[in-house]
């Protein structure tokens, strides 16, 4: 499978340096005026007839196309189509920062919708193994979620899973564009010993993060990180590495 993590040159912005749970840091970007980098088409003669889908062909670019053929191998359901620039420009208002370059593409060009309870590897022990990822949102989802106590202010809610397994996305701080799991059962603390004793049949890798925890031997992370977990480095890098198991 080829890989997706190219970027085109407006795609890539440095990271901003902030504290990673910083509120005040977040406020103080809100007037910031956004430049818009118009997303480049080739115009088509106006006498050409042809299906939409040839014409979808012809317009996107081969990355577009392959993200959209590794979300229709995980059963991926478009719902109401491509944002607008100005529905991504009304959220990034509201953020008080641009999106990260391979986001802001991929909301401007694929879609929101179902997917087949699309998997992931995180880079890092979890106590639920594998993210799960059965939702992607629209802007508009994003934007219910702004105000969400769960997440930090530096980060947005890009998608759901199931068993309290939510995809969320840096906008700020050193992990800007990176994407991470959030434990919103926050299993880190909550499953005690007592707990993990009721529960026989959790996979190996799963028992092996508590061995972790009661150790103190897990990866450090920073403050307030216990319940996120690193998925990938970008937008891109995440979509190639979802995929649907088999099922027996």
């Amino acid at each position: 499978m080829h890989s997706i993590e190219e970027e085109t040159d407006h795609e890539r912005h440095e990271s901003h340096e902030s504290s990673p749970s910083s509120f005040r840091v977040i406020r103080a970007f809100r007037g910031y005026r956004f430049q818009t980098v118009p997303f480049r088409r080739k115009l088509l003669p106006t006498s050409l007839t042809m299906s939409s889908r040839r014409l979808q062909i012809l317009i996107e670019s081969p990355l577009e196309l392959m993200i959209r053929e590794q979300l229709n191998r995980c059963g991926f359901g478009s719902r109401n189509g491509s944002e607008t620039a100005s529905q991504v420009e009304h959220l990034e208002s509201l953020i008080g920062v641009r999106l990260p370059g391979d986001y802001r593409t991929f909301l401007l060009n694929v879609d929101s919708g179902d997917l087949g309870d699309a998997m992931a590897n995180c880079t890092q022990p979890t106590p639920f193994g594998e993210h799960i990822m059965a939702e992607l949102f629209s802007t508009a989802n994003v934007e219910d979620l702004l105000d969400s106590t769960v997440t930090f202010r530096n980060m947005i809610c890009i998608g759901y899973g199931h068993f309290g397994r939510t995809t969320c996305l840096l906008i700020a701080g050193a992990d800007h564009g990176h994407l991470f799991s959030l434990d919103t059962e926050t299993r880190h603390y909550k499953w005690t010993a007592e707990v993990l004793k009721s529960l026989p049949h959790l996979a190996e890798s799963v028992r092996e993060f508590f061995r972790l925890r009661d150790a103190d031997e897990l990866p450090e992370c920073p403050w307030g990180y216990e319940n996120l977990f690193h998925i990938a480095d970008s937008s891109n890098e995440f979509v190639g590495k979802l995929y649907v198991k088999q099922r027996d």
